[in-house]
């Protein structure tokens, strides 16, 4: 009788291993399968515009001075929504002051804050970038920044940190924008080993060059980056 309780036993626990391995090939397809889906998912945007309310949107489009936060997807899946005129004119004057205070052109700095923040000043991204340029806290440090959030000193500092890549990399506007997207030490790496830069930031110069050429950017990029007009 003993042989058999023991035979039982065995035949139940070959049972539980075979019944094992066929849910975790099942759970290892199904991680599989959220990890794909989750490649071809858009960004989704956590929008608190009201005290206590919290929305959720594909796209970045709330109002200026709402905050605006990146809880999924890349900055590659999805474009930001162009700011309405009203809001871009609203910083005009601190923009402008930036770029004469940097020699940079106007144009170049609002299609930076165009694409890295569409001009919302309390976005921050998934990194922990803030502000209308999207300044890092490290970079934020660096240039003096008491309060990330205030458009003059975030514009400044970020158009303070443009400038000094665009000196670092001979007036290359399209190295600065990659260094200012994914650090120098990136671009660097990637000039060594001539390889390409990471997918967000190739799709992040071209959209701010766009973006630059269509504000009206004087002449070539790597000439009228240098001063402003």
């Amino acid at each position: 009788m003993f042989n058999r309780a023991r035979t039982f036993l065995d035949r139940c626990r070959h049972a539980c291993a075979a019944s094992s391995r066929t849910l975790a090939v099942a759970l290892a397809g199904a991680v599989l399968a959220v990890a794909a889906h989750a490649q071809r998912t858009p960004a989704i945007f956590q929008i608190d515009d009201l005290p206590g309310e919290i929305h959720l949107s594909d796209r970045a489009d709330a109002a200026a001075g709402v905050d605006v936060r990146r809880i999924a997807g890349s900055a590659a899946d999805s474009a930001r929504a162009p700011a309405p005129p009203a809001t871009r004119e609203r910083f005009a004057d601190i923009v402008r002051a930036a770029a004469a205070a940097e020699r940079l052109s106007p144009a170049l700095i609002d299609a930076v804050i165009a694409v890295e923040s569409a001009y919302r000043v309390r976005a921050v991204s998934a990194r922990g970038a803030s502000g209308l340029m999207q300044l890092m806290p490290a970079t934020a440090k660096l240039y003096g920044v008491t309060d990330i959030f205030d458009p003059r000193q975030n514009v400044a500092a970020g158009a303070r940190h443009l400038r000094g890549l665009l000196d670092r990399y001979g007036q290359d506007v399209a190295r600065a924008l990659a260094a200012y997207n994914a650090g120098a030490g990136a671009v660097d790496r990637a000039a060594l080993r001539r390889g390409n830069w990471p997918d967000e930031t190739a799709a992040y110069v071209p959209n701010v060059l766009s973006r630059y050429a269509a504000r009206g950017s004087p002449g070539s990029p790597r000439a009228s980056a240098a001063a402003a007009p």
